[in-house]
């Protein structure tokens, strides 16, 4: 039984009732693994569609955070009104994606300056990322996926390696193409791969989703 309210009236049915969509929660009852922090009245509320996505699909993302409030109720961020917008952590995310991104940075710093062990940490995180996007893509059950712009950052030298400033946008790239520039464009770190086209078309960098993935299903994702 589905619920919908508008109009300081509540009405009950299946699908969409009256011109108002109905909406479920997911969280609790297909066990779904959470992150961030719990609005009121829950912030798990999906259309349908989505639920049925996730009832059969669950494996194919990290640690929850927001879809919607209860019946489209706004989170304070407006695409999330819909039931149809996910935040999950990264792919393997260990951490809290604010701090996923740190280390993020931190070893990209370390790669660019000849750290071996930093090398391997980038091309095996951002490739974990690469194939998880790869894989939601070729479902065919998403109009956009948003994630880390990456800000500016200035690197003094360090350990025999001359100073250098990442750009803003450099996450996005590195996500998208395998590679760190710097302001001028020089490749500073290639991990000889990128993601392939069908990902790379949904893919957009997007401020504010640094420490997250943002992904927008169609309305017949189920």
């Amino acid at each position: 039984m589905l619920e919908a309210s508008g109009g300081g009236s509540t009405v009950r049915g299946e699908g969409v009732v009256r011109g108002l969509t109905g909406f479920y929660q997911t969280a609790q009852p297909l066990g779904l693994t959470r992150t961030g922090v719990r609005d009121n009245g829950g912030d798990d509320w999906a259309q349908k569609s989505l639920y049925d996505w996730l009832t059969n699909n669950s494996n194919q993302i990290s640690a929850m955070n927001d879809i919607s409030g209860e019946h489209g109720r706004d989170l304070g961020h407006a695409s999330h009104r819909r039931g149809l917008d996910l935040d999950m952590n990264f792919f393997d995310a260990t951490q809290p994606g604010s701090v996923e991104y740190v280390v993020l940075l931190n070893n990209v710093i370390s790669a660019v300056q000849g750290n071996q062990g930093s090398i391997n940490a980038v091309t095996n995180y951002i490739s974990t990322q690469q194939v998880g996007i790869e894989a939601l893509a070729a479902q065919n059950v998403l109009s956009n996926i948003f994630g880390p712009i990456g800000g500016a950052q200035a690197v003094p030298a360090a350990n025999g390696y001359p100073a250098f400033s990442l750009p803003a946008g450099w996450a996005g790239v590195l996500f998208e193409d395998g590679v760190v520039r710097d302001i001028h464009g020089t490749v500073l770190l290639d991990i000889n791969r990128s993601m392939n086209a069908e990902a790379g078309e949904l893919f957009s960098p997007y401020p504010g989703h640094n420490d997250h993935l943002h992904l927008s299903f169609l309305e017949d994702a189920g």
